[in-house]
């Protein structure tokens, strides 16, 4: 999957980065085709988890933060994986975040597209 920012491009000529609400409302992500499309690639929507993560995802990506911080300097092949990469698996592995959600309370699950669409048009209003 492939994140393609439009404003990331523009920001040369606008001298300026969007901010991260921004980017999510003029972003989309190139990703493979399910088998049975004939097209090659798809275009689809940021997910909504992606600029506001919920709690257990803001948990692990610190952990990983961390993880991959605790392996600066290392260097060579571990297991057929890069020293760094090989760490933070290692690191990583049997990892949960305190607070979680369960696949019944998922955001994509709880709000609609609409809900969402909803919220991002008003998010690139207000910027």
């Amino acid at each position: 999957m492939t994140m393609v920012r439009g404003g990331v491009v523009l920001a040369g000529a606008q001298l300026a980065m969007p901010s991260r609400q921004q980017m999510a409302s003029t972003s989309m992500i190139l990703k493979k085709a399910p088998w049975w499309s004939r097209k090659p690639m798809l275009l689809a929507n940021v997910p909504f988890t992606a600029v506001y993560p919920h709690l257990g995802q803001a948990e692990i990506r610190v952990a990983f933060a961390d993880a991959a911080e605790a392996q600066r300097g290392k260097s060579g092949f571990v297991d057929g994986l890069p020293a760094v990469a090989a760490g933070v698996r290692a690191m990583m592995k049997g990892e949960k975040a305190p607070h979680r959600l369960s696949p019944e309370a998922y955001p994509s699950r709880v709000r609609t597209r609409a809900e969402v669409l909803r919220h991002v048009i008003a998010t690139a209003r207000a910027g």
